[in-house]
């Protein structure tokens, strides 16, 4: 059980990732690097905010597959105030801010990986052959990885 959360642990800093490249433009696809990964068990990723630029400037948002977590059991995970260092986040008209930090990323993903089950599909599938996987070719944004079979995980 503790080694699957540290690989767990390991793996929710990855959705705070973004994938971007140093050289910034519409058409940028990024990619996702999991190291420590267990050769035959399968990754998937999940993208929970999407990511547009509009000359210099960067804006993200929900993801159409995440919106009814964000509007449920996520919504304290999108603020009104920036209460530190929060990436902002497009809703509707407003701005508002991406409220997922240090303190409480773990709590997050474990809600975020019961509501991910919901979903009909992910964004992207892997079987590690090696200690490292790579997806790429992604549409940028924050994606949450997610070892399958990892449901220990979900017990808390």
């Amino acid at each position: 059980m503790k080694r699957i959360k540290n690989l767990f642990l390991g793996l929710l800093t990855l959705v705070l990732t973004l994938c971007v490249t140093n050289t910034v433009s519409a058409d940028t696809k990024g990619s996702i690097v999991v190291n420590g990964t267990k050769n035959e068990r399968t990754y998937e990723i999940y993208k929970i905010f999407d990511l547009t630029y509009s000359g210099s400037n960067v804006a993200y948002t929900i993801d159409s597959d995440w919106k009814d977590f964000f509007e449920g059991k996520g919504s304290k995970y999108i603020v009104e105030t920036n209460t530190g260092d929060l990436n902002s986040i497009t809703i509707g008209d407003k701005t508002k801010y991406i409220n997922i930090t240090n303190d409480n990323i773990e709590e997050f993903t474990k809600e975020a990986l019961v509501y991910a089950t919901t979903l009909e599909g992910n964004d992207g599938s892997k079987v590690a052959t090696t200690q490292t996987t790579t997806f790429d070719n992604l549409d940028l944004g924050y994606y949450l990885v997610y070892p399958k079979g990892a449901t220990d995980i979900l017990e808390g």
